[in-house]
């Protein structure tokens, strides 16, 4: 059966791949302990979250948690899903550790099937999440949860650097270079964002953060051990992104910001 076109196949498949993930890994105590980042303010202010408010909000493909209590910090009532049994459970322990288990639920469920009712959430976040999920459904079933007015916003794998593409179909996996994708996954395509523009009536923006693309070489190629190096790329990505705004459609990822 192609899992691609059988959900229920594909959300099994899904499933068992991120749990697999999630035993490979070994997280202490210690490495679910939140500890405070300058970045904190940056992704607040980013999704436009005033602390001096109570927001609903749903992270959607939670992983292990780290965005739904960084939220829960800062005051936020937030509803965890993920289709991976094993990285709810990091989650609710994460949540747990850090004294916010009261604000956090998390549960396993599907993008694609939301069980809460219209109308419920103030702001819906994702990180990677779209790509791996029925795109029309997905789409359909986070504007049903929205609240009026408000807004989800996806961060997810671009699909417009055919460099970027290429090398991560057919380095990844060879030559010691890591994989940590799964077989059934579809990077965001033009077509795919003309899909969610015409889905959510028009009210759908893409732009990006940041530039990502020597610091993904980095990644996969030198596997982050050169810091000076690092340090070069990262450089590099930046002035892109600052003085050739006109590539940064070529970045590795993408901001999807979908209104209601």
């Amino acid at each position: 059966m192609d899992k691609t076109k059988d959900t229920e196949s594909r959300l099994i498949y899904e499933a068992n791949f991120f749990d697999e993930r999630i035993e490979q890994s070994q997280f202490s105590e210690n490495d679910l302990i939140f500890k405070p980042s300058p970045i904190d303010s940056k992704i607040l202010n980013f999704l436009k979250i005033d602390i001096n408010q109570s927001y609903k909000i749903l992270d959607c493909g939670c992983g292990t948690g780290k965005s739904s209590v960084l939220l829960a910090k800062y005051g936020m009532n937030v509803s965890a899903i993920d289709i991976s049994p094993k990285s709810i459970e990091i989650t609710r322990k994460r949540a747990e550790i850090n004294q916010v288990a009261d604000c956090v639920e998390a549960r396993v469920m599907a993008l694609e099937n939301l069980q809460y009712n219209d109308n419920t959430f103030d702001i819906i976040v994702g990180e990677m999440v779209l790509h791996h999920a029925d795109l029309e459904k997905s789409i359909n079933e986070t504007i049903r949860v929205l609240k009026p007015g408000g807004r989800a916003v996806f961060r997810e794998t671009n699909a417009q650097n055919k460099i970027l593409m290429l090398a991560r179909s057919l380095l990844t996996g060879r030559f010691g270079i890591p994989k940590l994708r799964d077989e059934i996954e579809n990077p965001i395509s033009k077509k795919d964002i003309k899909k969610i523009t015409k889905i959510s009536k028009g009210k759908c923006t893409c732009f990006y953060f940041s530039f990502h693309f020597f610091k993904m070489l980095h990644f996969y190629i030198f596997k982050s051990k050169f810091k000076a190096l690092q340090k070069i790329f990262n450089n590099l990505d930046n002035m892109i992104y600052k003085y050739i705004p006109f590539l940064r459609k070529y970045s590795y990822t993408i901001i999807i910001q979908i209104s209601k």
